[in-house]
């Protein structure tokens, strides 16, 4: 039987943190509903997990364990913590989509103001100058060569309708005292 590495589909720089795990469930719950048939998303998620050679009960386990702290953090607490010192640390970082999913959907967790409303809907509000949340958050992480990235991901993605009006309440959910890693 043939056993797929993990992260064997994925570029040979990515490493596997928890904010990419974030993103990947956020972007899950936003569109499998939407595009399976019905009964099938398990299905389908289990299958993007193992296409990818990541383990699926740990994605879902770390996923749910940091958004649920995120929503009990401050932006500061969130910007202190483990995960995002690991971020803001690692020597050959590797940006992806989804981990951009996952950052934003944290900022959001604790309280960044990213989008503005207009007659048109809701868009990301681009930085004026250098001072916006994207590029702010990107210069504490160290990631400041990916900030024009995630914030062209976060106001026109995919090229669909603005990912950056998900809102993804499933995992910004309070996380109650019991429920705490």
């Amino acid at each position: 039987m043939h056993r797929v590495p993990r992260a064997a589909a994925t570029a040979f720089t990515f490493q596997y943190e928890r904010v990419y795990a974030v993103g990947f469930m956020a972007l899950c719950d936003a569109f499998l509903p939407a595009t399976c048939i019905a009964n099938e998303e398990a299905a389908t998620r289990s299958a993007l997990c193992f296409s990818l050679g990541l383990d699926q009960a740990r994605l879902v386990a770390d996923a749910k364990a940091l958004a649920g702290q995120a929503a009990c953090m401050s932006k500061a607490e969130l910007l202190a913590s483990a995960d995002l010192r690991q971020i803001a640390e690692a020597t050959n970082f590797k940006y992806t989509y989804v981990f951009g999913v996952g950052l934003v959907t944290l900022m959001k967790a604790v309280g960044e103001e990213l989008t503005m409303k207009g007659e048109r809907g809701t868009w990301y509000k681009p930085a004026t100058g250098d001072d916006g949340p994207i590029d702010e958050w990107c210069r504490e992480l160290v990631l400041d060569r990916y900030a024009k990235r995630l914030a062209q991901d976060t106001s026109a993605p995919l090229a669909i309708d603005r990912i950056g009006t998900f809102n993804f309440p499933g995992l910004l959910a309070k996380a109650s005292p019991a429920e705490d890693p």
